[in-house]
């Protein structure tokens, strides 16, 4: 229904194939109000480039960008700007080599949907493939239905920052994201330190931590206390990391004052003896842990699925397998969750038998849990 309305609003010549144009004729404007307006770029339009359309676009305007290749750091000019690719997202690719590619600066209500953004060569923790800092109490912005990818040059050695959060509501919605640091150092891959709310729904987040070193690796992370609210919703989390000693992983760190972690599928893996945790409650925070699958590992088989700060944590519905540990901490509400094949019910773990009974047995437990089926 867009396509055609659009179809029918612009000039045929100046729309969607970037053939042909008259003279530039300014911005396009749906009819009677019916839509915002829209600018569009392309080879053939009167904006060329992502920023000049951006500098020229008021609030609530809608930016549509031609597949093709843009060599160009973007700043959001206004609030509540749409920036959106007309095209798949795999053609239509915004990059830098350095930098921040993407940024929301203080602006709020804005939206990003529907492109390749990529960070190639990153050579300074100042590096982020995207960035946002508002401090709007209702609006968000929106990243959605990107392909974003992140990488260090490979000589540098510091902390990779992916998508970084210093304020404002922050909504990242059904994103493949790719994270790799090449060298020893850290990674910082969804950093959040807003006292706002975030939602994390339904991405696809790949971490490949090639660092040797007692170095942090952190997936979706929320670290900002009161006032804060984390939704972290159906995503799908691979975390491969190489990091020894003191070193420390994270796939989901949840210390928003309330947060809520839920039907997540997590793979954290390290081939070295540093810490990880597939579920991380920070100190005083509110967690709920709800239907999530966690595998974790390490090479010394200490590998967390869950872990608790001095926080409330509930925790229930739970597939872990792995290393199975789960850690201590705070107060703990633990319902029925399945940990390699056994069963952890209010913190005590039971193993069941390896067969089924009949319909004369029933379990018994040696009071330590360890079950077996005997006569009724």
């Amino acid at each position: 229904m867009f396509i055609i309305l659009l179809a029918l609003c612009l000039p045929a010549t100046s729309f969607a194939f970037c053939g042909p144009a008259p003279d530039p004729i300014g911005d396009w404007v749906f009819p009677g109000g019916f839509c915002d307006n829209i600018l569009l770029v392309c080879p053939t339009s009167e904006y060329t480039t992502i920023e000049e359309a951006m500098n020229a676009a008021d609030a609530w305007d809608t930016i549509l960008v031609a597949e093709g290749t843009y060599n160009e750091a973007v700043t959001f000019s206004q609030n509540n700007i749409t920036l959106r690719s007309f095209g798949s997202a795999e053609n239509t690719i915004i990059t830098q080599g350095a930098g921040t590619t993407i940024s929301f600066s203080t602006k709020y209500g804005c939206t990003l949907e529907g492109f390749t953004v990529s960070l190639s060569a990153a050579t300074s923790t100042n590096d982020e493939v995207i960035y946002s800092n508002n401090n709007s109490a209702t609006a968000y912005n929106t990243v959605k239905n990107c392909i974003i990818e992140v990488s260090n040059k490979g000589s540098e050695t510091f902390g990779l920052y992916g998508i970084n959060i210093d304020d404002g509501n922050f909504k990242l919605l059904n994103n493949r994201i790719t994270i790799t640091q090449s060298n020893e150092s850290a990674v910082y891959s969804i950093w959040n330190t807003a006292t706002h709310i975030s939602e994390y729904r339904n991405n696809t987040l790949t971490i490949d931590q090639q660092s040797t070193g007692t170095h942090m690796v952190s997936g979706f992370h929320h670290n900002a206390g009161a006032g804060s609210i984390m939704y972290c919703i159906g995503n799908i989390e691979t975390i491969t990391s190489t990091h020894t000693g003191a070193g420390v992983g994270y796939a989901i760190y949840a210390d928003a004052e309330d947060n809520y972690v839920k039907e997540n599928i997590i793979s954290a893996v390290t081939t070295g003896t540093g810490l990880m945790y597939g579920l991380y409650s920070g100190a005083g925070a509110t967690v709920r842990y709800t239907s999530n699958t966690v595998h974790v590992t390490t090479s010394d088989s200490d590998g967390q699925w869950a872990a608790f700060g001095a926080g409330t944590s509930y925790a229930t519905g739970n597939i872990a397998t792995g290393d199975g540990v789960m850690g201590t901490g705070g107060t703990i509400y633990e319902g029925i969750n399945q940990i390699n094949g056994t069963v952890s019910i209010a913190g005590i773990v039971y193993t069941f038998p390896t067969d089924d009974g009949d319909n004369t047995e029933v379990l018994k437990t040696d009071g330590a849990g360890a079950l077996e089926w005997v006569a009724n």
